[in-house]
């Protein structure tokens, strides 16, 4: 097993040397780190043995290398979402999103978590349903498919000012401006006016959001992305213990061959931090 599991932290390493040498650069290579960003998930996603998965995210040497993925994957994805969000503004085309899915099986999700949501018995149609997505980004793909889904108010919320103003543009230009894009951090937003609170997968700290909503006058249902096998290598988890002594979990999913799955907790009423 030990020698499976150093091949494999070996393997993962040579794969994202690109995708790491890109965090902080001023000139990459776009195509470069694109093919490793892609390499590293096809070779994540052949692991389905869950011993030889812990032993890997066990591992000694593990965590170090984890912490360089987890900021290489994030800094690559916001760089992306960014660099397609210009382009569609500077523009013709009508749709923002095409081409743009970094990770397959990630319109699975969204219809996946529309199916767990009623499953569970959440109220998604009720007059004055609101959802906030903490991560939101500069394309707002999971806000445009919410509101053409569920026909809510749908809040984009994102740390980084450039996102939340590419994020605007966008939805202005596909119709939809008015659905709002906040520059704010998720773990201190006051999320009373919201029914609803997604976290998308590559925000870190996910456990310290969930506190906050938990501890919101009107607590929300606590919807995190989380990765699932292997890709827990290179995206933050959750530590569910922590977060499951103010809130129920009600409901796990992932699509098939997906490297994203999705939580559904709700917060105990009655009891506030």
């Amino acid at each position: 097993m030990q020698h499976a599991v150093e091949k494999i932290l070996f393997e993962v390493s040579s794969l994202a040397e690109p995708l790491l040498e890109a965090v902080g650069q001023a000139k990459v290579r776009p195509l470069t780190v694109r093919q490793s960003h892609d390499a590293v998930l096809a070779y994540l996603d052949q692991f389905q043995d869950n011993a030889l998965i812990d032993a890997v995210l066990e591992a000694s040497k593990v965590q170090k290398l984890r912490d360089r993925l987890v900021q290489a994957n994030a800094h690559f994805h916001s760089s992306v979402e960014k660099e397609k969000a210009r382009s569609f503004l500077a523009s013709e085309r009508l749709d923002p999103f095409e081409g743009s899915w970094i990770n397959k099986g990630f319109t699975d999700l969204l219809q996946g978590q529309l199916s767990q949501w009623a499953r569970c018995g959440v109220n998604f149609r009720s007059p004055g349903f609101s959802i906030a997505i903490v991560g939101g980004g500069a394309l707002p793909q999971t806000q445009a498919f919410l509101h053409r889904a569920l026909g809510c108010r749908v809040v984009g919320i994102d740390w980084d000012p450039e996102a939340t103003e590419l994020c605007a543009g966008v939805l202005r230009r596909i119709g939809m401006g008015h659905l709002e894009a906040e520059t704010a951090d998720g773990a201190t937003y006051d999320y009373a006016e919201f029914d609803m609170v997604i976290v998308a997968t590559l925000v870190t700290d996910k456990a310290s959001i969930g506190r906050t909503v938990a501890s919101a006058v009107n607590a929300a249902e606590f919807c995190p992305r989380i990765p699932v096998r292997m890709h827990r290598i290179w995206r933050e988890s959750i530590d569910l213990e922590k977060l499951c002594s103010t809130m129920d979990l009600l409901d796990t999913f992932a699509p098939e061959g997906s490297s994203v799955g999705s939580l559904l907790l709700r917060a105990r009423r009655g009891r506030r931090m």
